[in-house]
């Protein structure tokens, strides 16, 4: 995306009422202030919605940098430094630029629209096309009227075709986006409920150049609407080859991977490539989720949408299972009005439901004939269902993300690992808290979640610190970063570990590279170049003592002199590491570190115009030295509770197991592996489920390990196993003793020295097997 400012009046047909003297090119777009990770080349769209309004942010845009502006209102103020463009309405300037530059192109574009299925659609049609073409998509499920417009941006020369995704959620939108699209073809997927009326009324689905593919939906087939308006289109299903060729079980994911077939076939990709990619085709992520719950139920699991058409396909799904008793879980819509909550209570009745539990006002009043349960909080509905589960029950939850019904759905499944890490999502925050509270204000934090969160749990943690005012987040590899995004995560994410292997990962997620060599430095500005990038972040890490990664301090001259030749890239920060910040005998070296860092990221700023941070304190080095801070702090074992150096700070993770088995051992009998327990009398051992394969230490056998319960500790006996160890109990015990493994009794840190490590080998060990249970107290 490359505009001139004069490009964006005359494309969108706003008024230029405040230019600078520098015709800044704009290669990126945002319309919301907490995206806003570059500023050169930026430019703020201030839109009106039903709860914000842009031109509220405007200032806040400036001060992180922008200086092009797209307004409706008058303006707020006129710098010499900006450029302000004027119009009627944000988002028609927007979608008018869109058009204007689509009409630059002559290429096919394919607009995928319908109900449900556009996502898995778009991206296996890509898969198949890219063997062939060139082809632009549409970013994620980018398909509102915002979505769309950013998607055409996008568009370069070099594109072959475009994939196109269209959400229709009014009855006027349809004909908006295929102005603004001016597609050689529409692609339906499946569509019902309420948005029969949106597609029906589209005075252009009448052209013939629209091939439509759907299967019958909960009211009327596609097809019928096809034919009533005397449009010609393809079958569904191509032929019965490629109907052989359907990986799934799922009868709507064929469908999705059949209509992306037609569209494959249509633009000649042959049988054999289309085989042939099948057999690696990409998985999207579908959100109905099935766990096995409490009691022998079973629960499908959608806690983060809530529309009456993905209601309707989640109880067909649902009936499948053919549970005993069925029920329902909802919430209130994110944005509704009385009509879809009409057409949800139609869909609600068209199954008998054994309890429909509801959270949120306004579903209770539209369902309240249904005899529903009401309640004001998720604890509440888990109070109830722990109830009345039984085996063979079945519960769906469907709801807004915001209500945060995935509560539900975790209190409710079934630890069949019998060994569970309790994570405290309250305590995180208040670790946070305390920690921003001792930086000065104007400190920026970087949260480290690599190695899953050290072994926490990246997605659901770094969700809550986003929401607790994080401004960056750290991570150890490209999948890493990628695993964030997809769990929702939009603030900048470091990649320490950048090679050639991640840049594709790192430009497709909006990841920043940590770059720590000439090598890697020139690889990736020609992978920029490549791809058309402008000002892409990057980090630049030097080594001032650690000796493990980064450049020599001597080459700060040459990194400066080669980024002022590339436009391709931008220091976003330049960091370094500390080798010894915990340890005061080293202190002297820890400042020698200190005052290198702070020469070299000093020149560095002094030789560009933009803003750039630099860091290099972890979490002892953010407690111990105030001259370390400088513009951002990153913070790891701080965030997890376990930084000595500021005792304040809790620990938000207990380690929790129970017994599979009690053993009664006589005189003579020996324990485990290589008989290293023997009974000198009658003996009561229990099984516990947690190995070293589970991050319970080899280390702790033989008396050195023990566990907590009922107000005593009990000591492992024999040889810590793979998958279990065993432990010396009295009769006070039963399989349904929760042992503390860490916690309140027993601290990590005295745990990680009986193991001979430090806490976060502990943490980062424990595996993925065992549960993480998240909480909030």
């Amino acid at each position: 995306m490359k505009f001139s400012i004069h490009d964006i009046a005359r494309l969108s047909g706003a008024s230029l009422v405040s230019f600078c003297d520098t015709d800044e090119t704009v290669t990126q777009i945002f319309y919301d202030t907490r995206r806003i990770n570059q500023s050169k080349g930026g430019l703020f769209v201030a839109l009106k919605g039903d709860n914000s309004d842009g031109h509220d942010f405007i200032e806040e845009a400036y001060n992180k940098g922008i200086r092009n502006f797209l307004i409706e209102d008058e303006v707020p103020f006129v710098a010499n430094d900006t450029n302000i463009l004027q119009c009627e309405n944000t988002l028609l300037a927007l979608g008018a630029w869109a058009k204007n530059h689509r009409e630059n192109f002559d290429i096919p574009l394919v607009m995928i629209t319908g109900s449900y299925g556009k996502t898995s659609i778009k991206e296996w049609a890509f898969h198949f096309l890219s063997a062939k073409y060139s082809c632009l998509k549409s970013p994620k499920s980018y398909n509102s009227k915002i979505g769309v417009a950013l998607s055409l941006l996008k568009l370069n020369p070099y594109h072959e075709i475009a994939l196109i995704e269209a959400g229709i959620s009014m009855p006027d939108e349809m004909q908006y986006l295929l102005d603004m699209c001016a597609p050689s073809c529409v692609l339906l997927s499946n569509i019902g409920g309420a948005h029969l009326e949106n597609f029906e009324s589209a005075e252009e689905l009448k052209k013939e150049k629209l091939i439509a593919l759907s299967g019958k939906t909960q009211k009327i087939s596609t097809q019928r609407i096809l034919d009533e308006n005397g449009i010609s289109g393809l079958s569904y299903y191509p032929n019965e080859k490629y109907e052989a060729l359907a990986p799934f079980d799922s009868d709507w994911k064929n469908k999705n991977y059949l209509a992306a077939v037609a569209l494959a076939e249509l633009y000649e990709i042959s049988v054999e490539e289309i085989a042939s990619r099948t057999k690696n085709l990409p998985q999207i992520a579908h959100r109905l989720e099935r766990l096995e719950g409490i009691n022998g139920s079973v629960i499908l699991n959608d806690s983060y949408i809530l529309d009456a058409d993905s209601l309707s396909i989640a109880i067909s799904d649902f009936e499948a299972l053919n549970p005993k008793r069925s029920f329902l879980v909802l919430s209130d819509m994110d944005k509704a009005n009385e009509s879809s909550y009409k057409t949800i209570e139609q869909t609600v009745r068209q199954k008998k439901w054994d309890g429909i539990y509801v959270l949120g006002g306004a579903m209770t009043s539209n369902l309240h004939k249904l005899g529903i349960h009401s309640f004001a909080h998720p604890q509440q509905i888990i109070n109830d269902l722990k109830k009345k589960l039984q085996k063979g029950d079945g519960i769906l939850i469907k709801g807004a993300r915001k209500f945060e019904l995935e509560r539900v759905a975790r209190a409710l499944a079934d630890v069949k690992h019998k060994t569970y890490l309790e994570v405290n999502l309250s305590q995180l925050g208040r670790n946070l808290k305390l920690c921003k509270e001792k930086l000065a204000p104007k400190t920026k934090v970087m949260a480290m979640v690599k190695a899953f969160a050290y072994g926490s749990g990246s997605g659901e943690l770094a969700q809550y610190l986003e929401k607790g005012g994080v401004d960056y987040f750290g991570v150890a590899f490209s999948d890493e970063g990628k695993n964030l995004r997809e769990s929702g995560i939009t603030k900048p994410i470091m990649v320490l570990n950048s090679s050639n292997e991640s840049f594709e990962t790192i430009w497709e997620y909006k990841l920043e590279p940590a770059i720590f060599s000439m090598d890697v430095l020139d690889s990736f500005i020609r992978f920029c170049i490549d791809k058309g990038a402008q000002s892409y972040p990057i980090h630049l890490e030097f080594d001032t003592g650690m000796h493990r990664l980064g450049f020599e301090v001597s080459q700060a001259q040459e990194i400066v002199e080669l980024i002022h030749a590339q436009p391709e890239v931008k220091i976003a920060s330049v960091f370094t590491h500390l080798a010894a910040s915990d340890s005061p005998k080293e202190d002297a070296f820890t400042r020698q570190q200190i005052s290198k860092f702070e020469k070299v990221s000093d020149y560095i700023k002094a030789q560009f115009p933009y803003p750039i941070a630099a860091h290099c304190a972890n979490s002892a080095a953010a407690a111990r030295f105030k001259s370390a801070s400088f513009d951002m702090v990153r913070l790891g074992i701080s965030l997890y509770g376990y930084n000595p150096f500021t005792p304040e700070l809790k620990a938000i993770s207990q380690l929790h197991s129970s017994l599979t088995q009690i053993k009664k051992l006589n005189p003579g009998d020996s324990v485990g592996y290589d008989r290293a327990f023997i009974a000198d009398k009658e003996t009561l051992i229990g099984i516990l489920p947690i190995g070293y394969a589970d991050g319970f230490n080899r280390n702790l056998s033989q008396g050195v390990g023990e566990v907590y319960a009922n107000g005593k500790f009990y000591p492992v006996v024999g040889n810590v196993c793979m998958d279990m160890c065993m432990i010396e109990i009295d009769d006070t015990i039963t399989t349904e003793t929760e042992f503390e493994i860490f916690g309140p009794h027993i601290s990590l840190i005295n745990l990680a020295e009986k193991m001979g490590t430090i806490p976060y080998e502990v943490l980062t060990s424990i595996s993925s097997r065992v549960k993480r249970v998240f909480v909030e107290a």
